[in-house]
């Protein structure tokens, strides 16, 4: 058995074609912002998608995941041979793959990364060519896999290492490319901000920082890997099945990293807090809030009743068409240890509240905290040993659902979701001085590097998080302390949930376009794994959520098969789910629990709304073309047609 260098070479040679075409894509900055890079972001505003179109979307992938079982022997002997051929390509003489491929669910996976695309171009309005531009990704997806899989296939074959396209390795491996193949998605299909102008200070820091993560991730896929081997012998799993347990388990791999950066990095200390503590400014952006304001002042003054410094409100009221600045005002001259005062501005957005609010202060410390927010008394005491260390520049808080109007399901399910973000993540995350977002619901910061940041951002989802890499890339350390508490609002209803997630998600798509680092520049793991980790959670998570019709599927058709399904699925989410049982019964108490089996619930009603959210997207074609429209019509006007 020998390998046909030329052979070999000339698949190479295809593969570095279209990582170049990867790479060009994603590399490829905005150019229809008309924003400055600082505060102004100018883009077309998102359209109203609605659930029609990605239900469609969800059916038709939930259609093609049943057909996959049932009809299981065309598309695995499909997989198999073009694999075996490629194979066959590279090696002379007798040779085969050296791990097996019998397993559909492994072909599945990766079949079902390929139809995102034809499926987004159809449910997509957009003109024909950028259909097909979309639908060309999923080709793109295919051709990089095929090769990949061959040339792990043949290293396998001709060294007998435990290696091949469905083990560890070749699991991450799709992964990682139908991430890439996801950004560049992205930043060619629609119109998002251009790079940020924030300057970025040439700093060592980024270069230890992304060793580190590297030296942990090379940990971890060693022992991910003999950890799957090892659960494949015990509990009789099929190699070839492998490749599903690694894809389910990726959020675990995620959640193992982060108990790796907890254990082995240090912590950032505080420092030594001064004897008079810092006067702190408080900003409230506050747009038609007149049944919300009152409870989150009077929680301020509370809070500013345990803090020994001086405490000033100033609320940025965003042209409410309600009684906000009244409401307000009556609450500030009721309050006992807080003072301040309501700017009225005309309705321009939270950005320019933010700002409007901001520029009229002039304290060091300033805490912008959301009009709708009850703070714990004890939360500010917290602020001025962080801020006594000169590297740490932005500081957020643990929240929790507000309970004054009762508990919901949403509360419920966000609760668990707030532990595992901001009680666990983000402080894994700290350790590396890699947080890329402190939400705006409770962000403190330093005036000076807000300034030089150029203060928020108008015109985009997304504004703490730019914030928060703003100031980050001025040399600056965020950090989360569980104990600044807050409570939150949460949605109450699934109308209001949609809404506030197809923000959510655009903010990690806009973020993700103004601080690309392959254009903006790197500022360490912050950019280059952290913005694309939460992408590689969205580009699988629809082959992830089929697995329960995969299971039911096969229960029906090789019941064998679903056994297999169910021992994955189970091994898979136990670490990740394992981490928010400890974390819940840490902070909430073991009651909680009870609830978290409809968390499953939640993720599928989220990966729905991560579809709406890209529907929302507004697409370079419809804008040139719009464009194009305004200047025929201004060009005829101008010689009086």
């Amino acid at each position: 058995m020998q390998v046909n260098l030329y052979h070999l070479l000339s698949l190479l040679f295809i593969l570095a074609l279209t990582f170049a075409y990867l790479y060009e894509g994603i590399s490829r900055e905005s150019k229809l912002d008309g924003g400055n890079g600082l505060n102004l972001v100018s883009i077309p505003k998102p359209a109203k998608a609605g659930l029609g179109r990605p239900l469609i979307f969800m059916v038709a992938i939930a259609t093609f995941s049943i057909a996959t079982i049932v009809f299981s022997g065309p598309s695995t002997t499909l997989y198999k041979g073009l694999l075996q051929s490629l194979v066959n390509y590279l090696i002379s003489g007798p040779g085969g793959v050296k791990v097996s491929t019998a397993g559909q669910l492994a072909i599945a996976i990766r079949l079902l990364s390929l139809l995102d695309f034809p499926l987004l171009a159809l449910v997509l309005k957009a003109p024909l060519l950028t259909r097909l531009s979309i639908a060309v990704h999923g080709l793109v997806l295919f051709i990089v896999l095929m090769i990949v899989d061959a040339i792990e296939s043949m290293v396998a074959s001709t060294t007998n290492l435990p290696i091949g396209p469905f083990a560890i390795q070749g699991s991450l491996v799709v992964i990682i490319i139908s991430t890439l193949v996801y950004l560049r998605f992205l930043q060619t299909t629609f119109v998002l901000p251009k790079a940020t102008a924030v300057r970025r200070p040439r700093r060592w820091t980024y270069i230890s920082q992304s060793a580190s993560l590297i030296l942990v991730a090379v940990l971890l896929v060693l022992l991910l890997g003999a950890g799957l081997f090892s659960a494949s012998i015990l509990f009789a799993l099929p190699l070839q099945e492998v490749s599903l347990l690694s894809i389910l388990s990726y959020p675990s791999f995620y959640t193992l990293s982060s108990i790796i950066l907890l254990v082995a990095f240090s912590k950032i200390k505080p420092g030594e807090p001064p004897i008079d503590p810092p006067r702190l400014e408080v900003i409230m952006p506050a747009f038609n809030e007149e049944s919300s304001i009152e409870l989150a002042i009077m929680a301020l003054d509370n809070a500013a009743s345990g803090y020994r410094g001086s405490v000033k409100l100033i609320i940025g009221n965003d042209g409410s068409s309600d009684d906000t600045s009244a409401v307000a005002n009556r609450a500030l001259s009721r309050c006992k240890y807080l003072h301040g005062e309501v700017i009225d501005l005309e309705h321009q957005g939270k950005g320019f509240a933010l700002n409007g609010a901001f520029f009229a202060g002039t304290e060091e410390i300033v805490i912008r905290i959301d009009a709708d927010i009850i703070i714990e008394r004890e939360s500010l005491s917290h602020l001025p040993k962080w801020f006594a260390n000169p590297q740490i520049g932005v500081v957020g808080a643990l929240p929790t659902p507000r309970t004054d109007n009762g508990i919901t399901w949403f509360d419920k399910m966000r609760r668990f979701e707030e532990l595992k973000t901001f009680g666990f993540n983000l402080i894994a995350q700290s350790r590396l001085r890699a947080i890329n977002c402190i939400p705006g619901t409770f962000v403190a910061f330093r005036r000076s590097a807000a300034i030089e940041a150029g203060g928020f951002v108008h015109g985009m989802n997304g504004e703490d998080a730019d914030f928060t890499m703003g100031i980050t890339r001025l040399g600056y350390s965020a950090i989360v302390d569980p104990n600044i508490k807050i409570q939150e609002d949460v949605p109450a209803n699934l109308t209001d949930f949609r809404e506030q997630r197809v923000r959510w998600n655009r903010a990690i798509i806009h973020s993700w376009a103004r601080h690309n680092p392959l254009y903006a520049g790197s500022t360490g793991p912050r950019s280059w794994f952290f913005y694309p980790k939460m992408h590689s959670i969205r580009a699988l998570s629809l082959a992830r959520g089929m697995v329960p019709i995969w299971i039911a599927a096969s229960i029906i058709t090789q019941w064998h098969l679903a056994i297999h399904a169910l021992i994955a699925t189970g091994l898979a989410e136990i670490l990740n789910f394992g981490t928010i049982a400890a974390l819940a019964i840490r902070y909430t108490g073991a009651k909680t629990l009870t609830s978290l089996p409809s968390y499953f619930i939640y993720a599928i009603i989220k990966r729905l709304i991560l579809i709406e959210a890209l529907l929302t997207l507004p697409l370079i074609a419809s804008y040139r073309s719009e464009a194009k429209n305004r200047h025929f019509v201004r060009s005829a006007s101008s010689f009086g047609l």
